[in-house]
């Protein structure tokens, strides 16, 4: 059995009643007394999605260009760079495996944060201009994955 508590922008004034959340938690499972572990990960946030797809947005039409036929949209953009990146699972088919993309929302932090690099080398490859992060984007990114 898998369970999650997920805490979206935490505030202080919000710590009494998660701490309440987690402790009653915590206390179910020592009740049954089995073992259970204990993890802490940083989630994504929808600012970094949204420097994701921008940057993706960005590079779509050079990636167009370059792979004609093979990337047709931003969809096959992001494909590519989870592909890329090594986000992909490997499924079996009748004619052999298969590698295919993961889903984002299963992307952690780190994950994400290496797309976001490797779409900035492919902005800096094909020389796009204005493709930078915004200071609010990097903060974000930085703040989370530390």
């Amino acid at each position: 059995m898998k369970e999650t508590i997920e805490f979206i922008d935490c505030h202080k004034n919000n710590w009494g009643d998660l701490q309440v959340q987690v402790s009653s938690k915590l206390c179910g499972f020592l009740k049954l007394g089995k073992s259970f572990k204990v993890s802490f990960e940083q989630s994504k946030t929808p600012k970094q999605l949204k420097a994701y797809w921008r940057l993706v947005g960005l590079i779509t039409p050079y990636m167009i260009e370059t792979y004609k036929g093979q990337i047709n949209n931003t969809e096959d953009t992001s494909n590519f760079v989870k592909m890329q990146c090594g986000f992909y699972k490997e499924v079996k088919a009748k004619s052999g495996p298969m590698l295919i993309p993961k889903s984002l929302r299963i992307a952690n932090i780190e994950e994400l944060k290496e797309m976001i690099e490797k779409l900035l080398f492919i902005c800096r490859f094909f020389d796009i201009p204005n493709y930078e992060l915004t200071k609010e984007e990097e903060r974000d990114l930085n703040n989370r994955a530390t």
